[in-house]
């Protein structure tokens, strides 16, 4: 379902809140020439927003700008963990955090990243003004408990050397990619299967469809031997409706450079 609004609360009420938001991911125009709002881009709109809250635990600590700073540890040492929380509260007041999107935005999903596990009721709203009044699009009254926090994908120990090289040379490989399979790459994320193959994951099941038949995985496969002088058999898959990328796969773009121990 798409919301469009400028101002965006969320309101929960128990003992205390804890939060992160994750993200509020763009739901795109058909015509859309703003780069933001092309289809298969998501953009956490939420990310560094202006923000303010109706409570704050410690006057110096886990204010309202760490809900949307973009940080999810929560497995950190508590003083260095990176969220909103709240006091708590005999009398079950709700606890409001409000963000400022800047302007009128089309979203279709929020992600809220609980620290905690006690917020059995909370809701989100939306206004175009921010003196207007705030719709509810979302409401949870049921007095259930969040779900457990899944744990997530970690990189491996270990990494073959010719997966790094083809995340190292993944661009310029697509590059060379025929008609769309060249476009629906642009768009892939790059992570590891369970036996340390190379994964090509897309943004959508479309896109995993494309890539994946037969014949374009292997021009792919062609493309990467011819760069990096090696054989690697790659795997397509595509990031499930409602979670996101990192929430499933590793990241190895983003890892690829840290200190890593190469397999022989």
């Amino acid at each position: 379902m798409k919301k469009k609004g400028t101002w965006m609360r969320a309101s929960a009420g128990a003992l205390s809140a804890a939060m992160v938001l994750g993200s509020v991911t763009v739901a795109p125009a058909v015509k859309a020439e703003n780069v933001e709002e092309k289809a298969g881009y998501e953009v956490n709109y939420a990310l560094n927003s202006k923000v303010t809250a109706s409570n704050q635990e410690l006057a110096n600590q886990w204010g309202p700008e760490k809900a949307v700073d973009g940080i999810v540890n929560r497995d950190a040492e508590k003083p260095e963990q990176s969220r909103w929380s709240t006091a708590q509260s005999t009398t079950q007041e709700a606890r409001t955090l409000t963000l400022d999107l800047g302007a009128v935005k089309t979203f279709s999903q929020f992600v809220i990243e609980w620290e905690r596990t006690n917020i059995t009721n909370f809701k989100i709203s939306v206004s175009d003004t921010e003196d207007g009044t705030y719709k509810d699009v979302y409401v949870k009254e049921d007095g259930q408990a969040p779900a457990e926090p899944t744990p997530r994908p970690e990189l491996p120990n270990a990494v073959p050397e010719d997966v790094q090289q083809v995340v190292k040379n993944f661009r310029p490989i697509a590059d060379e990619a025929s008609g769309m399979l060249r476009t629906y790459l642009k768009k892939a994320r790059l992570s590891l299967a369970g036996d340390n193959r190379l994964m090509i994951v897309m943004p959508d099941a479309l896109g995993a469809d494309f890539v994946g038949r037969e014949d374009r995985r292997k021009e792919l496969e062609s493309l990467i031997e011819n760069r990096i002088g090696k054989k690697v058999e790659v795997e397509v898959r595509h990031v499930e409706e409602g979670r996101r990328f990192e929430d499933t796969f590793v990241d190895i773009e983003k890892k690829i450079n840290m200190e890593i121990i190469v397999e022989d």
